[in-house]
């Protein structure tokens, strides 16, 4: 894959890659195109109103690689509000809407320590440690298997099907492959990010 050295490189120069996980839920192994699946980008989940991950969040391990856990963190993905081409401003759902959460968290981590920046490791570190974490159970109420069996916008209001509690590749704890390590918290980050060099030292 040409690309991969290309994020890899990335990661060695100090920029750090915040990639949306992919819209192909809630089956699992369904991160599973670039950059989304590479294990030097930070990959983002997408979650909802009630921080349930949302039925079209694709979810991990990535394909041929079952031991690589995407997405790495979820964000705020639906009913997002955002400005549209043309002109305007409307709502919009995706993971598409949950990147860039994080890279705005990156941005405040970097803004509230400087040292931090270009420090890939440790503002993932610092993401992943301040995260709501949010574990899934082995139970399915959606086939992992087919991605296509999802289910209505009506069913997801009512709770008559919960998408989030379908684990994938036997994975229940946190991480895990559905929401990555949590959702983030920016305060937390923030405040985590003030102290980060005193605490390891």
């Amino acid at each position: 894959d040409f690309l991969e050295p290309a994020a890899d490189a990335l990661r060695a120069a100090g920029i750090m890659m915040v990639v949306s996980a992919g819209n192909s839920g809630p089956g699992c192994q369904t991160v599973s195109e670039p950059p989304a699946r590479y294990d030097s980008v930070f990959s983002v989940g997408a979650t909802n109103l009630g921080s349930s991950i949302t039925s079209f969040s694709s979810r991990g391990p990535v394909p041929g690689d079952e031991s690589l856990l995407k997405p790495d963190i979820s964000a705020p993905g639906s009913n997002i509000r955002s400005s549209l081409a043309g002109g305007g401003y409307g709502t919009a759902d995706g993971t598409s809407m949950a990147g860039p959460h994080v890279a705005g968290l990156v941005a405040l981590i970097w803004s509230a320590n400087p040292d931090l920046i270009g420090q890939i490791d440790a503002t993932e570190d610092i993401i992943r440690q301040s995260a709501e974490p949010a574990e899934v159970v082995t139970t399915c109420q959606i086939d992992p298997a087919n991605s296509t069996d999802e289910p209505s916008v009506l069913e997801e209001l009512e709770n008559l099907v919960d998408s989030s509690t379908c684990a994938c590749g036997d994975v229940t704890g946190v991480p895990n492959n559905v929401y990555g390590w949590g959702e983030i918290n920016a305060l937390k980050a923030v405040q985590l990010a003030r102290t980060w060099g005193a605490e390891q030292e």
